[in-house]
């Protein structure tokens, strides 16, 4: 177990199994050029971590990343950018507000996004290729530019908001709840899936190409079809309009096809 609260890191590090990092309040806490590679657990407690200087930080996550409170990684500080790969288990376990990992931090989900309270931000873009995303309660992921490939699992009750666009290019298992932002690429929704559309503001198809073959349930929100590309909906199961409300197709120009 090895207690980090300041300074500065460097070089490459290993975390092996049953090894603990735990990043704890202090100062500094900054990754400058450093390579982790951690197969056991880094528990992450009341400090911000800063990515630094050109070098930054690469970090492959294989074992258990534990957000415990409500901080922010900024990467790229003073230039460069942050690569966070979590082929594990990245989990914000502690506090109700955020933990958000900025718009310099690139992170990328073969693994599992678990949020069990709070807010979750992923502001750097990145993509999930055959990643989890699990939301307990009222539990949120925040999406920036995220690229969602092969097929996702999204599980829970929590809800999932894109900050600018997400991209999909593949298929949704489970349920994804979707309250705001844009959406654009492929997505396919088997039997047994469920789509929600609820209110949260944005709430825009840009080329989205959506073949229904399972539920989604629109409730709540104004539904666009924006720009020449807008969205072409081919729904084989059922799409269940539950409130008041309209679909703007051509908005910005096109046609919406459904």
């Amino acid at each position: 177990t090895l207690n980090w609260d300041g300074g500065s890191l460097a070089g490459t590090t290993t975390l092996t199994t049953n090894s603990v990092l735990n990043i704890v309040a202090g100062g500094g806490d900054g990754f400058s050029g450093l390579t982790l590679t951690n197969y056991g657990t880094v528990n992450w407690t009341n400090t911000q971590l800063y990515g630094i200087n050109d070098t930054n930080a690469q970090i492959y996550n294989y074992g258990l990343w534990n957000a415990q409170s409500d901080n922010s990684f900024a990467g790229g500080f003073n230039g460069g950018t942050t690569l966070f790969d979590n082929f594990g288990t990245f989990l914000k376990s502690g506090s109700t507000n955020a933990t958000i990992l900025d718009a310099n931090v690139v992170f990328n989900n073969p693994g599992t996004v678990n949020v069990q309270s709070g807010t979750v931000g992923l502001h750097g873009g990145g993509t999930s290729s055959g990643g989890d995303f699990i939301t307990a309660g009222g539990a949120n992921i925040n999406i920036y530019g995220y690229l969602f490939t092969n097929s996702v699992t999204f599980t829970g009750s929590g809800s999932y908001v894109a900050g600018g666009q997400a991209n999909f290019a593949g298929t949704i298992v489970g349920t994804l709840t979707w309250s705001g932002g844009n959406v654009a690429g492929i997505m396919t929704l088997p039997t047994n899936s469920v789509l929600n559309i609820v209110a949260g503001g944005g709430d825009g198809f840009n080329g989205l190409t959506l073949t229904n073959y399972g539920t989604v349930n629109w409730t709540n929100t104004q539904l666009y079809g924006i720009n020449d590309t807008n969205a072409q909906i081919y729904n084989y199961g059922l799409w269940n309009a539950q409130s008041d409300n309209s679909f703007a197709g051509g908005f910005n120009g096109g046609t919406t096809l459904f």
